[in-house]
């Protein structure tokens, strides 16, 4: 079995900060969530009623759809310990308890974070 889970963001959604940072946290998420079932994460779908790019962010969005994508990281729970993979245990995860293998990165690109 797999575990998915599907994301309806109904209210304004920054396609160059937003979209990418709730990516990953969701990501995050459902790879917790999969460890804690035992089942596999698969599946990340995301809709937006309305997902926009600010004007002082054209340029960067341009550049940046023109990379070349590289190949699927896969992040992995190096801490399995049955007392951290529960709701309570959720407060005590840490960064060192995860690993991200395969990450290969394009150059750092700065985005204008518009408020």
């Amino acid at each position: 079995m797999a575990l998915a889970k599907s994301i309806e963001q109904s209210l304004s959604w920054d396609a160059s900060i937003g979209k990418p940072l709730d990516s990953l946290r969701f990501g995050f998420i459902l790879q917790i969530l999969a460890e804690m079932t035992g089942l596999t994460a698969r599946y990340l779908q995301q809709t937006s009623a309305n997902t926009h790019i600010y004007l002082d962010n054209v340029t960067e969005m341009e550049k940046l759809i023109k990379r070349e994508p590289k190949e699927d990281s896969k992040l992995i729970m190096t801490c399995l310990r049955p007392d951290l993979l529960n709701l309570q245990g959720l407060e005590d995860l840490r960064p060192e308890h995860f690993t991200l293998e395969g990450y290969i990165s394009h150059p750092a690109m700065k985005i204008t974070y518009v408020k």
